[in-house]
């Protein structure tokens, strides 16, 4: 096979062994090129000594070219480097071919690595006669781009994690997403969390990433047992490349082995200044700082997130049990209130009776009494019915009798069936109430009810010679009504609180004025029921005025319809 001769077949123009150089104006120019070179520039014979280096070279490994001129690499490396380049060179000089690749060498205790060409070149019979190679030192640029593969693979890792920490599910698969990426982008075999027991002091296996070996080992690790246990006693991380003759890993050294698993990491899961948990990788490489790096840079980012899914678990926990609780609650008022009802309607039948002097004539001492016995169980009916009413609201079983009414005569006739009351506590009341209201879709006893609780309410509050307004009025699509009247007035930090179960503002153990507290919320649930809305104007000294407007469009769409 033809060889390709390379031009260059003789060096003369370059010191040599001797120090002895061609005549100054022979080969001036290549001489020039080569010398002021910033790239490395050497020959090597057959037997690897160098016929030439050029400064460039010679300073790459901290000599002359004159001191390079002559020496084999064993004379100026160390043995491990020269035999690697020397194994290198008799490969090259088996190929006719120009080859460039990246190689590293020790020069001066620090390893820098260099891109080179090498190839062979012949003497004037074709013969292979040595090696040329061109070396550029490509440290500073390594390092700059493992500065940037470092920065992307921390900026990709904490990406995934974040968006793992952001996705809902439960604290399993968040910490499995979350391991997922350190092995995917750490080049683990595999990341394991356990979070701390702190009754126990056991760290208790939540999630995987990655291939595990034995998953159902290690579920169960006591603080400061073995690599995990030490992490979180000690609060520290701890990075091992000989992990198969670890101690704290010497349970699992079969297993490692077996696996060809040669290093680990583990890394503690803190929260403002608390161990929450642990976090472990294992691989089949040797690890370094910048790994470490790597981890403690999703760490604290795995634990807050660990620990609101935490928070966020137990708060749903509590939710559960609530909504159970108000579910026992509900079921109860209503169960105790139909109870209730049949005594109730047997005490008021019988006082009834003896109003009637069925069962003979009462002194007037005795008719005062049924009179009292009638108002208290009239009362305890209402209570009752709130309570009722409240259990179906609660528990969805409410239901509207939907169909064309006047709310202006519903109005009316509430007004006048409560004048015996108003009478008897000596307040005015007046009507505006137009007879062309338009009419609207609703349930006439439902709507009767949110009167009576509005009307009952303003004359619970107004003082004796007080004044209530009742009116009606067709405003934007709706038709609105209102009570007002010429009571205290409320503070405006218990308005929002109003429509509240349960609250009073007349409350605790001075409370003159009765009631369950549950009338206004049942009102409101009424009218919003209705898709209607419900609300109020007051202020303290000027009275109050409730109002509610339903649609003129719409009815019981929030609600089931009988």
């Amino acid at each position: 096979m033809d060889r390709p001769l390379h031009p260059l077949t003789s060096f003369s123009f370059l010191p040599t062994a001797g120090g002895e150089a061609c005549p100054p104006g022979e080969f001036a120019e290549l001489r020039a090129i080569i010398e002021n070179a910033t790239d490395a520039i050497f020959v090597k014979d057959l037997e690897g000594r160098y016929v030439l280096m050029n400064q460039a070279g010679a300073t790459l490994l901290g000599r002359s070219a004159a001191e390079v001129a002559g020496k084999f690499d064993h004379e100026i490396l160390d043995a491990d480097t020269a035999r690697r380049l020397r194994e290198n060179d008799l490969h090259m000089l088996a190929s006719p071919e120009v080859q460039s690749f990246e190689e590293a060498l020790p020069i001066d205790g620090e390893l820098r690595h260099y891109w080179t060409t090498k190839y062979p070149y012949y003497d004037d019979a074709g013969q292979v006669a040595g090696l040329i190679g061109i070396s550029r030192d490509i440290t500073e640029r390594k390092a700059m781009e493992e500065r940037l593969i470092r920065a992307n693979t921390a900026h990709a890792l904490r990406s995934d994690v974040s968006q793992a920490i952001a996705e809902g599910g439960p604290i399993k698969e968040m910490l499995a997403a979350c391991l997922e990426a350190v092995v995917r982008h750490l080049g683990a075999r595999f990341a394991r969390v356990w979070t701390l027991n702190p009754t126990d002091q056991v760290l208790e296996w939540q999630a995987s990433g990655g291939d595990v070996p034995n998953p159902d080992s290690a579920l169960r690790i006591p603080v400061g047992v073995m690599l995990v246990g030490h992490v979180a006693q000690t609060g520290e991380s701890y990075m091992t490349s000989d992990a198969q003759h670890e101690p704290l890993l010497l349970p699992l050294r079969e297993c490692l082995i077996e696996n060809h698993l040669v290093a680990a990491a583990g890394y503690p899961l803190v929260v403002d200044g608390r161990l929450v948990g642990v976090m472990a990788m294992f691989c089949e490489r040797t690890l370094t700082d910048t790994t470490l790096e790597l981890l403690a840079s999703v760490a604290d980012s795995i634990a807050q997130g660990l620990e609101r899914k935490r928070l966020e678990e137990e708060l749903k926990r509590q939710n559960e049990q609530l909504k159970a609780l108000d579910r026992m609650k509900s079921v109860f008022v209503s169960s105790v209130s139909h109870e209730l009802r049949t005594p109730l309607t047997s005490i008021l039948g019988f006082s009834e009776f003896l109003e009637d002097e069925i069962a003979g004539a009462l002194t007037p001492g005795q008719a005062d009494y049924v009179a009292q016995i009638q108002a208290s169980t009239c009362r305890l009916q209402r209570l009752v019915d709130d309570l009722l009413d409240f259990a179906r609201l609660e528990s969805g079983t409410f239901k509207l009798n939907l169909g064309e009414a006047d709310v202006g005569a519903i109005a009316r006739r509430v007004t006048d069936g409560m004048r015996p009351q108003l009478e008897a506590k000596g307040l005015a009341i007046r009507a505006a109430l137009p007879d062309a209201l338009p009419a609207l879709r609703l349930d006439p006893a439902r709507i009767e009810q949110v009167l009576v609780i509005l009307l009952d309410n303003a004359i619970k509050f107004t003082p004796e010679g007080g004044a209530l307004t009742v009116s009606a009025a067709p405003t934007d699509g709706a038709v609105r009504v209102s009570v007002r009247d010429t009571g205290p007035g409320i503070a405006a930090p218990d308005l929002p609180r109003l429509f509240d179960q349960f609250f009073q503002v007349d409350s605790g153990l001075t409370r003159t004025k009765g009631g369950t507290g549950l009338g206004l919320s049942i009102a409101k649930a009424l009218v919003e029921a209705h898709g209607g809305t419900l609300g109020v104007e007051s202020a303290p000294g000027e009275g109050s005025t409730f109002w509610f407007a339903l649609p003129q469009d719409a009815g019981g769409d929030s609600c089931p319809t009988a």
